[in-house]
């Protein structure tokens, strides 16, 4: 067989497989890992290189088509040790989150910059339109372009570490270097020698019972080295819920399409596909619950035999709802539905695991909870926690989808049962038909208003789907209907809630975890009533906004950091300045639509809100941290170490973070969601640097004979006080301690205030301050969507969207800002773009394109503004962001459309051909 020359960042190489693609060529065939597989079709452009000076995305090259071809990947880009413009530029701008499509971005924006120096804007977002980006919003990427040409120009010059990284700084983000230059980072970016490649069998039906099993042919294929079902589990069969277990491997019955039946474990991933076919399964078709609706008929099929389909019901209610309508001058009633959505993560589902030379199992992958993953995994291989040591790697976007359990059981399983290494991964149609989703949810609201504006009665039946298994599906339930008022406050509350197994893919966590939704009705139906009493949008919102003293539909009072009202005035401060823009052309009419939102911060509900944190002195002088919090593009890891370094005096650069890793970090309960690490792991951080820098302190003064009293913690080491000199650098503190066989490693566990479930009565006449609190904190948002809609096609553009957000104090306000950007984006698509369909329990949406996720061609103007309303028990006053900030995009989209042209819509994702023809018709969208 012929090899193919070609040449691959300035060094000739060779490929002897022509139907190999170029990505798994330089992936698996040279290391360079800095390329990654999001969808293996060219729809994403994680993979995105350079062949000769053209940007490509690489899964759609074979390498018989590349003879001769001059290729540029990620890592060819840093000459002399000295980074690229565009690799500095990403960096100082905070031009990415979790860095996966990273490398394929700035690919794409060096062939742009190659071409022409000196691109416009509009050029730019053409350039990196097939480039999705599900973190960013893309503003800070265009930024980081402008300031790359600014940097090759010669017009700047940055060193873009020279920061001290205190709190209210923006330095480079721990591991940021990694990610601009493609280093290895993310879990399938690691290979282990040796290692059996392990792919899941999936149903052929959504509703099945499984008669027989026969794998006897398959284990005869070329390559398969074992074939699991569930009879190979040793120990405990199912996983993540205790109330509603999820199989491992389907026992008896599939329950949806991705329920798994096996995993073939083989020396290549094609051998293991290719026996797959001779797996013979013996089903008996059952009816397909394929709504909730279906799910809530009494008289339907059952899901789970044990369980009615209706297994989650919550009712929330405070003072007289029926009274509270009598007294009302308008009533408001409202049907709103927004469907279930795919969260994009680009990162595909991946694991690995060995034995190390202990004998212990060891796995590798991500995940929000390490210490449940970890828990479930011995339970499942019948191990001590001793016998495992679980790697969490960071993760390329997760947004709630890493909660449950994904490849690390059946990568465990494959070790366990051959002593060999295992690599499991999910194509991009596999993780659509097993991963979790966002909940399927229908509203119907009743509001009743005074003629001030003053809320007096609001009532709610909520319908959800959470597919085939819980996956806290019912404390989801609890979510919708103790937020059911948004971030108003209503005296009379009936609120009721119920959530419905169906044959669909497993609804999850999702940013905004229930509140997002809810939103989207509250928002809607209180313009409706805005319009009925004749008053502004903002100020009913105002009338009835959240404020100290005020109560949540469970009774808890709002203590204090509610910074609601300013992030109203801010916005519509903002945009009555801008005013509105005129339409762009004949036909196209513009308008505004305002929303507020807000989100808690914590598990509550009686949880415990905890994170670990341990600081220890290297040997080189510097700081290691290590938590339990996982790094998922949001920002944990950079901080954790700005809070560390500021509580201990020294630079931010001196502090350095390890990964979640069984052999070092402290235990960490819960997982790494609730919009609750800003808060929880910065209190463990800062309270266990005050503890570290005392502990150091006395063991130096003790080993140098000087008062602990006398000395303290500067920039470049242990400074004497009273003569401001340097006593010893770090390093040599290090090299005291260790000659003395000392140690000054401390840990610390910190768990947030008392918080209760909500209670049977929600009615606190007396102000109880503790037993009604569920959440130990709330942020709180505002924005102001502008769009333009095209009458004769229905098509919607956001123009611009003013936001604001209460997060207690910002850490790292760049960090900040760029969670704003990523989740206004991220809303524009949930109102106007993003779906995930199915037809009787199967999956029509295939792929990543189909989707329908915001590229860089849709990206609006955002003019965010932080309302720092500090929270006295937070870390240096801060709250958190990550999921608040989504709340408010869609419904103030949604107000938009029915500004200008009239037509209210409670559907989502808008349909532009639906939307035409309610504009030509009867204004009603349906």
């Amino acid at each position: 067989m012929a090899e193919i020359k070609l040449i691959v960042n300035s060094k000739e190489v060779f490929a002897r497989d022509p139907e190999q693609t170029l990505l798994s060529f330089l992936r698996d065939g040279l290391g360079l890992v800095g390329a990654k597989d999001g969808c293996s079709r060219g729809q994403c452009g994680a993979c995105t290189v350079i062949i000769d000076k053209k940007a490509v995305r690489a899964c759609t090259r074979k390498m018989k088509q590349l003879e001769g071809a001059v290729v540029e990947t990620v890592e060819g880009l840093a000459q002399n040790g000295e980074l690229h413009p565009l690799q500095q530029a990403f960096l100082y701008c905070h031009a990415f989150q979790c860095g996966f499509c990273t490398p394929g971005i700035i690919m794409a924006s060096k062939a742009l910059l190659d071409a022409d120096p000196h691109p416009t804007d509009d050029q730019i977002k053409q350039a990196i339109k097939f480039n999705i980006c599900r973190c960013t919003g893309y503003k800070q990427v265009i930024d980081a372009v402008r300031l790359a040409i600014e940097i090759a120009d010669g017009a700047t010059k940055l060193d873009v570490f020279d920061n001290r990284g205190w709190v209210g700084d923006n330095p480079v983000v721990k591991n940021g270097v990694e990610r601009v230059m493609g280093q290895p980072l993310f879990t399938d970016d690691f290979h282990i020698d040796n290692c059996l490649q392990g792919r899941v069998v999936f149903p052929a039906y959504p509703h099945a019972k499984i008669l027989s099993i026969d794998c006897a042919e398959a284990l005869k294929q070329p390559g398969v080295v074992a074939i699991a079902t569930h009879k190979d589990i040793p120990g405990k069969k199912f996983f993540s819920q205790e109330l509603f277990p999820q199989q491992i491997l389907a026992i008896d019955k599939v329950r949806f399409i991705g329920d798994p039946i096996a995993v073939v474990y083989a020396e290549s991933a094609q051998q293991a596909y290719d026996a797959m076919p001779f797996i013979k399964v013996e089903y008996e078709v059952l009816p397909v619950i394929a709504t909730a609706e279906q799910g809530y008929d009494p008289e339907s099929c059952r899901v789970h035999e044990e369980y009615p389909n209706n297994f989650a019901n919550r009712h929330v209610q405070k003072g007289d709802v029926e009274r509270g309508f009598a007294a009302s001058d308008v009533i408001v009633e409202s049907d709103v539905s927004v469907g279930t959505l795919e969260h994009g993560r680009l990162e595909l589902d991946a694991a690995l695991a060995e034995l190390d030379e202990k004998g212990r199992l060891v796995v590798y992958g991500t995940g929000q909870n390490p210490s449940h993953m970890r828990h479930d995994i011995c339970k499942a291989m019948n191990l001590t926690e001793e016998q495992i040591r679980l790697v969490t790697r960071p993760a390329g976007g997760a947004f709630g989808k890493l909660e449950d359990l994904v490849c690390h059981i059946f990568a465990a399983l494959g070790t366990m049962m051959t002593k060999r290494p295992v690599r499991v991964t999910l194509t991009r149609d596999e993780v659509n038909a097993y991963t979790t989703k966002r909940h399927a949810l229908k509203f119907h609201y009743k509001v009743g208003a005074a003629k001030d504006g003053r809320i007096l009665a609001m009532q709610t039946f909520t319908l959800g789907d959470t597919g085939a298994y819980s996956s806290l599906g019912d404390f989801l339930n609890s979510c919708t209907a103790t937020m059911g008022s948004g971030p108003y406050e209503a005296p009379n509350v009936d609120f009721n809630s119920h959530m419905m197994f169906t044959n669909n893919p497993i609804a999850g966590c999702f940013r905004g975890y229930g509140s997002t939704q809810v939103s989207v009705a509250v928002e809607t139906v209180l313009d409706q009533v805005a319009e009925k009493l004749n008053l502004s949008p903002f100020e009913l919102r105002r009338v009835n906004g959240l404020s100290s003293g005020k109560q949540t539909p469970s009774g808890q009072i709002i203590e204090y950091s509610c910074g609601f009202h300013d992030t109203i005035n801010a916005v519509q401060t903002a945009f009555e300045k801008d005013g509105l823009p005129a339409p762009s052309a004949p036909g196209k009419k513009v308008g505004f639509g305002v929303a507020g939102g807000f989100k808690n911060m914590g598990f509550g509900n009686g949880m415990e809100d905890g994170a670990g944190c341990s600081i220890d002195l290297r040997p080189d002088g510097k700081f290691q941290m290590y938590t339990g919090g996982v790094e998922l593009g949001q920002g944990h890891d950079t901080v954790v170490c700005q809070i560390a370094a500021q509580t201990l005096g020294v630079p931010y650069n001196d502090v350095d973070i390890g990964p979640v890793d069984d052999d070092y970090s402290p235990y960490a309960k819960g997982s790494t969601s609730a919009s609750r690490m800003t808060y929880c792991s910065g209190n463990a951080a800062r309270t266990c640097s005050i503890m570290f820098k005392d502990k150091l302190l006395k063991t130096v003064g003790g080993l140098a004979g000087v008062s602990p009293s006398a000395i303290d913690m500067g920039k470049e080491g242990i400074v004497e006080l009273k003569a401001d000199q340097l006593l010893m650098t770090y390093a040599e503190a290090a090299k005291l301690i260790a000659d003395n066989n000392a140690s000054v490693k401390q840990e610390y566990y910190y768990v947030a205030g008392e918080c209760h479930a909500p209670c049977d009565d929600n009615n606190n006449i007396d102000m109880d301050m503790i037993n009604h609190r569920i959440h130990i904190a709330y942020l709180f948002a505002a924005q102001v969507a502008v769009v333009e809609v095209d009458e004769e096609t229905g098509k919607v553009k956001v123009l611009r969207v003013y936001v604001s957000n209460d997060c207690g104090r910002a850490i790292n306000p760049a960090m900040v800002e760029g969670q704003i950007n990523g989740s206004v984006v991220m809303g524009m698509g949930y109102a106007l773009s993003e779906k995930f369909e199915m037809e009787d329990g199967y999956i029509k949406t295939k792929g990543y394109k189909q989707l329908g996720l915001p590229t860089s061609l849709e990206m609006p103007e955002i003019k965010a503004f932080l309302i720092e309303e500090n929270h006295p028990f937070g870390p240096y006053g801060a709250k958190g962001l990550g999921e608040m900030a989504l709340n408010p995009t869609a419904p103030a989209i949604l107000n938009a459309i029915y500004n200008a042209v009239g037509v209210r819509v409670t559907s989502l994702p808008v349909d532009p051909k639906k939307l035409a023809a309610a504009i030509k018709g009867d204004k009603i969208y349906r």
